[in-house]
């Protein structure tokens, strides 16, 4: 739904952006005029009814002898010659398989199953459900309100400690650096809820409930902020109710400022909730549209997928973009990739396409088929460049 969305509306963002200026923009302009239709489409499809949808993007644009792109997610554009070598020009980010980006994921408070992204998961080894957890009280791995009191945080601590310190562990074992980190962060999260306790009971209760809340879901939004769940198409009444409740629950929790390291997540929690009951929705639709919040994505950059980018960034949005000089003397192909076409090596693109090299709606075809029947969602653009006019 996001990729028919964005794909029905791309041209309301680009056309305007591309008038703005009469004569010629450099490459330069060109490309933050892409990068800034990508945001601003991703902007009004995180505020419409199809949110925690998502997709991949890529816009190019040809102009004279320069090709300019801009894309996110799983998109790539590579340049193939008919010699048979590959130039990689646009790569969109978001690989679940770098070691650097697992590490964000993990920090952010998402996890990595079966090679899909998920907002929370599971976890057998305690090490990494503490690495993983979002706050402190699930870092203690509190859940329930009736239990928060200072025995009953230093109870978690002793019971979580004897299975995670570093000194418990085997010698030698493969995730030592993980236990100590996992060990860090459970004392400092101890720390610092004693002295939010200190502080005061009743706030700290609230924030904990704040922090706890599923927000995403019209329900979960409902709940905490004590409004109607009604969805309905006429939002404005019940948003200016949740807008009222929402900042009367921040007054309740903000002596937790300074105590409480999780404190602008809260905030954030409780701003979001306003925006999921804003957000307006037939009736029989919702539980469709919430049905997405299950499922899992390929990729940590994207359009859309509100629920995984707000308020915890497990997605981010960050297009990225590349200009190329079309050369005069050199037929070349440009392969425009979105989708599972991406993850096709630039070997696996020339093979496949070796016999049209001259012919690129056949060599786009041919990258297409290529894929397993279970691959939805995919793209794949040929240009080609340096070609006779009745061949290109």
């Amino acid at each position: 739904e996001a990729a028919q969305w964005c794909a029905e509306n791309a041209h309301k963002k680009l056309l305007p952006l591309l008038a703005e200026k009469v004569h010629l923009h450099t490459s330069a302009e060109l490309e933050e005029i892409l990068r800034r239709a990508l945001l601003e489409l991703d902007a009004e499809l995180l505020a419409s009814a199809f949110a925690f949808s998502g997709c991949s993007a890529l816009i190019a644009v040809c102009l004279g002898d320069r090709l300019v792109a801009a894309g996110v997610g799983e998109v790539r554009i590579s340049v193939l010659s008919d010699r048979g070598t590959s130039t990689p020009l646009l790569d969109g980010g978001g690989s679940l398989t770098s070691p650097a980006e697992q590490e964000r994921i993990r920090a952010a408070g998402g996890a990595i199953r079966d090679g899909q992204l998920v907002c929370q998961a599971d976890f057998a080894d305690d090490a990494y459900r503490i690495l993983s957890a979002r706050h402190v009280f699930d870092t203690l791995a509190i859940d329930a309100e009736d239990t928060l009191e200072e025995k009953s945080v230093r109870s978690a601590f002793r019971r979580l400690a004897l299975k995670v310190h570093p000194d418990k562990q085997q010698a030698g074992l493969a995730d030592a650096s993980a236990f100590k980190a996992a060990f860090e962060k459970l004392d400092s999260a101890r720390e610092a809820v004693e002295a939010m306790l200190a502080e005061d009971v009743e706030s700290c209760r609230d924030i904990f409930r704040v922090l706890s809340s599923e927000v995403h879901t019209r329900t979960g939004a409902a709940r905490l902020l004590g409004v109607s769940s009604t969805a309905s198409l006429d939002t404005e009444a019940v948003t200016e109710e949740a807008v009222a409740a929402s900042k009367a629950l921040m007054r309740k929790f903000s002596r937790m400022q300074l105590p409480c390291p999780d404190y602008d997540r809260a905030v954030a929690i409780c701003e979001e909730a306003v925006e999921t009951l804003r957000r307006a929705c037939a009736p029989e639709a919702l539980p469709r549209y919430e049905a997405l919040l299950a499922e899992g994505v390929t990729t940590s950059r994207a359009m859309g997928l509100r629920d995984l980018r707000r308020p915890f960034p497990v997605v981010m949005m960050e297009p990225r973009t590349a200009t190329w000089q079309i050369p005069s003397d050199a037929p070349a192909r440009v392969a425009l990739l979105c989708g599972a076409t991406a993850g096709l090596s630039d070997e696996r693109l020339l093979e496949a396409s070796a016999r049209h090299a001259h012919r690129p709606k056949a060599s786009a075809l041919r990258w297409c088929l290529g894929l397993p029947e279970a691959h939805g969602g995919t793209m794949a653009v040929c240009i080609a460049t340096g070609q006779p006019r009745e061949d290109a």
